[in-house]
């Protein structure tokens, strides 16, 4: 069974998710999605109608990583790819001042 990460990045409006024990994500289990869709409707107080996770959900070329952005945003592999590292540079930064 496996477990998940996610948070919300406020710099970008996309919730960054992962395998916690590093797994690769081909897709985003349904009850996840459920989960973070309703922390989504919680943070924005606005009611989301979404039918499946087509278009939301994005995975990074190393397919360690997904972003699920909730204005339906298409982005390229490439987009993604700088998106998740640029957060995991700013976890590395925070990391280093400890």
């Amino acid at each position: 069974m496996f477990q998940y990460a996610y948070k919300y990045e406020d710099e970008y409006g996309v919730y960054l998710v992962r395998c916690l024990d590093g797994s690769l994500l081909y897709s985003i289990p349904d009850g996840l999605f459920q989960t973070i869709k309703n922390e989504e409707i919680k943070r924005t107080k606005r009611y989301i109608k979404i039918d499946n996770q087509n278009g939301y959900v994005n995975l990074d070329s190393s397919l360690m990583y997904a972003i699920i952005d909730f204005k339906k945003i298409d982005y390229t592999k490439e987009q993604v790819d700088k998106i998740v590292n640029e957060i995991n540079e700013q976890y590395e930064e925070l990391g280093k001042r400890k």
